[in-house]
């Protein structure tokens, strides 16, 4: 290893990037396909952005798209032709199988892949219909981790930028550009696993606890099968006192 510091190793044999290291006990382990991977190509990558809409919320909490330009929603849904689209599902779902987010963690925000176009729907500069079909290049500069999310800046300028998971205390777990990174290198890897990711429904939702219960088959757990039942956390019981404290 070379270029060392406090925050990265770099392999002077095949250039892969890690985080700092740890003790065992508290060591990042990466699912045992990566080891295939590290030849793989990463970044830069050049993608095309489709949208189908504003991201809008109905009466029973449904996620759908909307062609209004009057409603109050700035967010516009990625389209799952996009690969940032793939890139939302993909990343959660090492992330996942990784166990360094729980299912509940998956809020809106993180189960939606969306990208805000505008401040109001009165924003003479909404980017709301520029931005559909346009092309962005992404270099590691372009990915902005902090402590509690990581995103794809598209365009710093015009305040382009798209959210790939957001979690209390995340990058205390991983590396999440190292996890990006890696991420692309399997998808280059195994070019089938996206059209795999584009076939889900509603934004791979369903999928989210079999992903987690299944992390020993990553990555080839992506489609949900038929039978699969979501397994029920036993409840603990306890023997309390009237004032509530445990016997």
């Amino acid at each position: 290893m070379s270029r060392k510091n406090n925050k990265v190793f770099e392999c002077e044999k095949c250039g892969h990037i890690q985080s700092k290291k740890q003790d065992k006990e508290h060591a990042i382990i990466y699912p045992n396909i990566f080891k295939e991977t590290l030849n793989c190509k990463s970044l830069p990558i050049y993608t095309q952005f489709n949208h189908k809409g504003f991201w809008t919320t109905i009466f029973n909490g449904e996620h759908i798209p909307s062609q209004d330009e009057k409603c109050d929603r700035n967010s516009v849904m990625i389209d799952n032709s996009s690969l940032l689209y793939v890139y939302k599902l993909a990343y959660r779902h090492l992330l996942l199988s990784m166990k360094i987010v729980e299912p509940s963690d998956i809020d809106p925000a993180n189960l939606v892949p969306h990208v805000v176009v505008r401040k109001s729907n009165n924003d003479p500069f909404s980017k709301f219909k520029t931005i559909q079909g346009e092309h962005f290049f992404i270099s590691e500069p372009d990915l902005s981790a902090k402590t509690d999310f990581i995103v794809i800046e598209l365009d710093k300028k015009r305040d382009l930028h798209m959210t790939l998971i957001y979690c209390k205390g995340i990058g205390k777990k991983i590396n999440l550009i190292e996890a990006f990174v890696n991420m692309i290198k399997l998808l280059n890897h195994r070019p089938e696993l996206i059209q795999q990711y584009q076939s889900l429904e509603y934004f791979g939702q369903k999928e989210i606890d079999y992903w987690y219960e299944t992390n020993n088959l990553y990555p080839d757990n992506i489609i949900i099968p038929k039978d699969y039942v979501k397994s029920v956390k036993k409840m603990m019981d306890f023997k309390v006192t009237s004032a509530g404290s445990v016997l």
